[in-house]
This record gives C-alpha cells, sequence and structure tokens, in this order.
C-alpha cells in the first residue's frame, strides 16, 4: 500500500477513524515488520521524508482533532517520545506524530512466570520466563494487545504478591487471566494484600492464596472469577479471606477452598457481589461469621446449578446488615456452614 494509502485508513474521519486508536503504550513495546525483525520505515514507502511524515501527523491531536494551523508542527526529534497504536506517538509538545514504524497487535499473548527466571527477559516462552507476578503484569500493559486477552502463566513455587494490584491490561480489552498448576503454585501475600482495581477483569485458576495474619484479597471494584483456588490464612486474622468492595463482582466457581481463621471466609460490601458458581468449601473459624454482607451488597447462590458450601466452620454461618442481601436459593439456613445460626440485622435480609 502506498504512502497515502496508509495515510487516509489512519486518519479516516479528518483522524477520528477507527484506525487512529486512542490508548497509549510506553515506547518500547514490541514493533514488528510486515516481514523479518526489523520495524517498517513508513517512509521508504512512499518516499516521504521523517520531517513530510511529522509536518502531516502533526496535524492532530491525541484526540483526533485538526490542530490549528499556527501551532507548530512535530519535528524529526521529537518522534518516538509516546507511541501509540498504528505507527504513530504523542510528541513532548503532545502533537500526534509519526513514528515511522508500524506497531503489530499480537493475538492472545501468555507470559510465563516461573522460580528459576528472570525480569530482564521476555516471558513470551517458558525458556524465557520472568521472575515475577508483578512484572508480568506490567509486561502485558506493555504489549499491544488489542482486544485480545492476556495470560499469566505461574509455574511451581512460592511467589510474593504482597501490595500488588492487578488492573486492566489495555484500555481496548480489560479481560486477563492469571493461572498456575494447582496447589504447588503458592501466591503469597505476606503484608498489606494482593488486589484487583475498579474495572479490571480477571479469572485466577488453580492456585493457591497464603494470606498472612491480617492479610486479605481486595476486590476493588473488578470482575473476577475464581476457579480451583484455594484461599489459606496462616494463623488468626482479623480480615476476611476475601473482600468484595465499590460494586465489584466476584465469581467463586468450582473447587474454590477457603481455609484458615478469619473474620469471614468471604465479605461483600459497599455494593459489592459475591455469586457462588459452583460447589466450593470452607473450613475455619470466624470471628464474624463464614460469610458476611452489608452496605447494599449481595451474596448469591447461582439458580442455574444449585452449588453446596461443604466443609466444617466454627461461627455464625452468615452474618447480614445494612441492607444486604444474601440469597440462597432455596438453600435454608443451613446451606452457609457454621457451629452457630446466622444473624440478619439492621435491614439485612437472609432469603
Amino acid at each position: 500500500m502506498s504512502f497515502p494509502g496508509i495515510f487516509r485508513r489512519l486518519f479516516e474521519k479528518d483522524g477520528a477513524g477507527p484506525r487512529l486508536r486512542k490508548e497509549i503504550i510506553p515506547p518500547h513495546a514490541d514493533t514488528h515488520a510486515a516481514e523479518g525483525d526489523d520495524p517498517l520505515d513508513l517512509a521508504a514507502l512512499g518516499g516521504a521524508s521523517a520531517e513530510e511524515l511529522a509536518a502531516l501527523a502533526g496535524r492532530f491531536d491525541a484526540g483526533g482533532k485538526v490542530l490549528p494551523a499556527h501551532l507548530p508542527v512535530a519535528t524529526k526529534a521529537a518522534l518516538g517520545a509516546v507511541r501509540i497504536g498504528g505507527g504513530l506517538s504523542v510528541t513532548a509538545q503532545g502533537l500526534l506524530s509519526a513514528s515511522c514504524l508500524i506497531q503489530s497487535r499480537r493475538a492472545a499473548t501468555t507470559l510465563y512466570v516461573r522460580a528459576d527466571g528472570n525480569d530482564s527477559r521476555d516471558g513470551l516462552t517458558a525458556q524465557a520466563s520472568l521472575k515475577t507476578v508483578r512484572r508480568a503484569y506490567l509486561r502485558l500493559k506493555e504489549l499491544d494487545l488489542g482486544n485480545f486477552e492476556g495470560v499469566i502463566d505461574v509455574g511451581a513455587g512460592t511467589f510474593d504478591v504482597s501490595g500488588l494490584e492487578l488492573g486492566r491490561t489495555t484500555l481496548s480489552s480489560p479481560r486477563a487471566t492469571l493461572r498456575g498448576q494447582g496447589a504447588a503454585t503458592v501466591l503469597n501475600v505476606s503484608s498489606g494484600y494482593f488486589g484487583f482495581t475498579v474495572s479490571s477483569w480477571w479469572r485466577i485458576e488453580n492456585l493457591k492464596i497464603l494470606l498472612a495474619k491480617d492479610t486479605f484479597v481486595n476486590n476493588m471494584g473488578a470482575y473476577l472469577t475464581f476457579a480451583k483456588t484455594t484461599f489459606a490464612v496462616s494463623g488468626v486474622s482479623t480480615e476476611p479471606h476475601l473482600s468484595t468492595t465499590f460494586s465489584g463482582v466476584t465469581n467463586l466457581d468450582s473447587g474454590c477452598a477457603f481455609t484458615g481463621s478469619s473474620s469471614c471466609a468471604a465479605n461483600a460490601d459497599a455494593g459489592g457481589v459475591v455469586r457462588i458458581l459452583g460447589n466450593i468449601s470452607v473450613n475455619g473459624v470466624f470471628s464474624l461469621a463464614t460469610m458476611s454482607c452489608g452496605g447494599g451488597s449481595v451474596i448469591r447462590r447461582a439458580e442455574a446449578t444449585l452449588p453446596t458450601i461443604s466443609g466444617t466452620s466454627t461461627g455464625c454461618r452468615y452474618n447480614v446488615g445494612a441492607n444486604g442481601v444474601i440469597q440462597s436459593v432455596g438453600g435454608g439456613p443451613s446451606w452457609i456452614p457454621g457451629s452457630k445460626a446466622g444473624v440478619a440485622a439492621n435491614g439485612g435480609i437472609y432469603i
């Protein structure tokens, strides 16, 4: 395709077309040519110089609007400041310029984390694995995944995730998966919490999350699905195993388990929703209740599967208040295990 043709596609509707992507990615993200490993020079396609490309692209700001004529255009020295998709970049002056590189979107990408890994690697194979989950998450954000899903594959071993917050991996695709190799994969939360932030969408599966005293897993407005995941507390905690707040949604699918002593296994507050989708187990001593719900939140049993909660729990079965709702969907008062009856007060409802 000729150089004018490329720019017509990039700047459909005066720069507001679908080819002008809005998400910002770091300048060191991957670039790929149509063939081979070298970046493809846009100037070489049509014989235009970098200055000419900059002069043309500099007419557009990052929002796709045409800039006033009296504003300076980008210069060759400013090219590549911060790249966005489609071979374009935003300069230090806030102008959109041509980076002279074509940025390719990857398909769904898996990054590997292993105990003997190294965070200086790219993580794209098990042989070039990364060392930490934190670096794998940051690496996913660096890649131009477009609408594709990113996966972090964690091997056997113990990996510290204290204070780590997982959010969206790209602006256009919030979905990502964090998976392990069963009980052999341990995510250790030695202090603070292991959190998920607003509007992110994660599936966490086939691993163990080890919580120290007074640490917890925190869903702050994210959409999460846990499957075959064990939440284990070492010692006696004053925090819940799992907290869901700020309109976050936590799905507990088959094979999830809660072990150890805390205030409660699962807590929903401030508009949070916990959905029990598959059979789970709970074994521990809970100072508040096995499950607690308040602040207009909901804990709900899936009607389609009518899952069970097995195990032996010491303490109240549930504690629901402040307009919270626990929906057992016909499970009755003993659906949630516990050594004492549940408590519903202050506008809380157990159905």
